[in-house]
């Protein structure tokens, strides 16, 4: 076992260098993790190409002032934006949701909708939804 000083000078000598090593090791992590999810939407887009006009099931994943996120069954996922849903009046009401003041209908995480593939752009990574109506299985 260590004596209390040689501990303590282990710790003054190579603290400082260990705590900079981890933040360095984690600030890597966290570049390559988003360069990964990145290279993902990229090759999620690409796939989406070949399926534009297509019509889904899918479920709210995400929801923010300008639309919803819907992710379908196979992972896929994209941006539906309020202008596309006909006939509404959507409120983002800050936090979790998009309420329609006429219908009272709420779009949450969860909500399942039905949407078409309006398009994918595999050098951003960005896949666009239009609401297509209610979904088909209930």
């Amino acid at each position: 076992a260590l004596a209390a000083k040689e501990k303590q000078d282990l710790s003054d000598r190579y603290g400082k260098f260990a705590a900079e090593a981890a933040k360095r090791s984690s600030d890597a992590e966290v570049r390559a993790m988003t360069a990964e999810r990145s290279a993902e939407d990229c090759y999620m887009a690409e796939y989406m190409t070949r399926h534009v006009g297509e019509a889904y099931d899918g479920v709210v994943s995400g929801v923010t002032q300008h639309g919803v996120f819907v992710e379908l069954e196979n992972t896929v996922e994209g941006f539906v934006p309020m202008e596309s849903f006909p006939n509404s009046d959507y409120t983002f009401d800050g936090v979790l949701s998009q309420v329609d003041s006429r219908t009272g209908n709420r779009l949450t995480i969860g909500t399942p909708l039905h949407i078409r593939v309006a398009s994918a752009d595999v050098a951003s990574g960005r896949i666009d939804f239009f609401y297509a109506g209610e979904t088909e299985s209930k």
